[in-house]
């Protein structure tokens, strides 16, 4: 995170929060993204990714496509 927002606003300030509630809201979004969709997220990618097919599961797959439902839901919501 702390990476992504140093680049961010070093070399693409506009895409930087302008003012201090700002860039406390995209401070606040970044953590929730690592805490509540990062975890779920990689266990798709990692499945997909980088375990040979035949030995892939799906269960993880699908327990973590149906537990981004919670999360996803509170970015529907704001």
């Amino acid at each position: 995170m702390a990476i992504n927002l140093y680049l961010a606003k070093h070399y693409a300030p506009n895409l930087y929060p302008t003012n201090p509630k700002d860039e406390a809201l995209t401070h606040q979004w970044s953590v929730w993204a690592i805490s509540e969709i990062e975890p779920l997220q990689m266990q798709i990618v990692i499945q997909k990714f980088f375990i040979l097919k035949v030995n892939q599961d799906q269960t993880v797959v699908d327990n973590a496509t149906k537990s981004l439902a919670r999360p996803l839901s509170v970015l529907n919501q704001s």
